[in-house]
């Protein structure tokens, strides 16, 4: 058996220098055309440029909970303004979540497709239209369907 390093391409050349046992499967291989689904980022970036998106993508995960919590406070005022059912109510929380946990993941493989930062700025936008038209709906069952739609932009963020 060959040591790592001494010339074996089929070795998954990763940080554990020790596991010469590991090897790549011909499955690994990618066709002409297609990147791998994780990558390796090799552009330097300003350190201080790092920082802002890091402050953005917390401020914006921040507006997700804020907005998952926030609901909370509003279902007396919803209540009375919308006259509203306490099914509707109950569905108004809960959509939200089930829409973001149901689309995470879809969420996240758009981002791999179609580029990290235009599905986030395409999210941050979708959810803030979709924030107004909950502050302007005029029904439980329209309220219900922004939160629907705010839940599946959240999921882009």
């Amino acid at each position: 058996m060959q040591q790592s390093g001494q010339g074996d391409k089929s070795y998954l050349g990763g940080n554990r220098i020790d596991d010469a046992d590991l090897r790549a499967s011909r499955a690994n291989k990618f066709r002409k055309g297609r990147a791998p689904m994780h990558q390796t980022v090799t552009k330097q970036i300003d350190s201080s440029r790092r920082w802002w998106v890091l402050g953005i993508v917390v401020a914006a995960q921040f507006m997700f909970g804020v907005d998952a919590f926030i609901v909370n406070v509003a279902i007396p005022t919803i209540a009375v303004d919308l006259h509203a059912t306490p099914a509707q109510i109950e569905s108004v929380i809960a959509i939200y979540l089930i829409a973001y946990a149901t689309l995470v993941v879809t969420g996240g493989r758009l981002g791999d497709i179609y580029g990290a930062r235009n599905v986030f700025i395409s999210g941050v936008a979708g959810f803030t239209v979709t924030s107004l038209w909950c502050g302007l709906a005029q029904s439980g069952p329209e309220l219900i369907a922004a939160r629907l739609a705010q839940g599946a932009t959240a999921a882009l963020m």
